[in-house]
């Protein structure tokens, strides 16, 4: 389950010195909390979005920004395979690529032609990562807590898995959530090179800023399904599906872009 995934990862995790809460305990039936859960350490911040995001905030949110960027180096280099973690396939990166399409598969309610074309682009040009290391999955503004002045923990680890650090990247920077206005994506790459053994290319970040539209699209599909097939009542569900248009007109757009950085590298 992913409850027990997210346990696993956290548990690898303690001890490192990345800033992850420690585990404490899992109730995978959910007879204690009521929902299947993992119980751990209360850290100090707090994780508002719209705070994070806002202009008056701007200065000091990229400080923490280029803490980030940091943290991010140093969660991509640690060793994964000593801590007893191990990849889902062989070919990870494929692996991810080819589930998300799955997920889209399962839970389509009509035919969408151009997802299953660009699923099939990101199989045909997915580049071969400088390494492999443990991907959070999940990592953008709302998903960290931070105090006054820097990141104090990494939340929500249910869809960590081992692939290619460039997806983080990706993710951090979708449009809906993007923190472009306080540190440009370029910058945020400079600084994670700093402080990482191997250099993450912009091509790749690229590509998997693609990958991130596919993903979030598959995302949308499944949550429109689920409200729709009487699984949630979450009102809030019942127009994912509209989202699916935006991601690709904005995937065809940075596969130009995705192609002129390849040129130029």
């Amino acid at each position: 389950s992913d409850t027990l995934h997210e346990f696993e990862v956290l548990k690898a995790l303690s001890g490192s010195g990345l800033r992850t809460p420690t585990a404490i305990a899992i109730d995978i039936d959910g007879d204690i909390t009521g929902s299947a859960s993992v119980i751990m350490e209360r850290l100090v911040g707090e994780s508002n979005v719209v705070q994070f995001l806002a202009a008056e905030h701007a200065i000091s949110s990229h400080q923490k920004m280029l803490d980030l960027a940091e943290i991010s180096a140093g969660l991509h280099q640690f060793d994964w395979i000593s801590a007893g973690l191990s990849a889902e396939d062989e070919n990870p990166t494929f692996f991810q690529i080819d589930h998300w399409h799955q997920v889209y598969l399962e839970n389509r309610r009509e035919p969408y032609p151009l997802l299953n074309e660009l699923f099939l682009w990101l199989k045909n040009n997915r580049p071969k990562p400088n390494r492999l290391g443990i991907v959070h999955g999940d990592l953008r503004p709302g998903n960290f807590l931070y105090d006054e002045h820097h990141i104090t923990a990494l939340l929500d680890w249910e869809m960590a898995h081992i692939g290619d650090p460039a997806e983080d990247i990706a993710w951090i920077y979708r449009p809906l959530w993007s923190p472009e206005k306080i540190l440009s994506i370029d910058d945020f790459i400079d600084q994670y090179n700093k402080f990482s053994e191997f250099n993450v290319s912009r091509a790749d970040v690229v590509f998997y800023q693609i990958f991130s539209e596919m993903k979030f699209a598959a995302l949308s599909v499944s949550a429109s399904s689920s409200y729709f097939g009487g699984k949630s009542k979450n009102l809030r569900l019942m127009d994912r599906a509209s989202k699916i248009p935006e991601s690709v007109e904005l995937c065809f757009k940075l596969i130009d872009t995705y192609f002129s950085e390849v040129r130029s590298a």
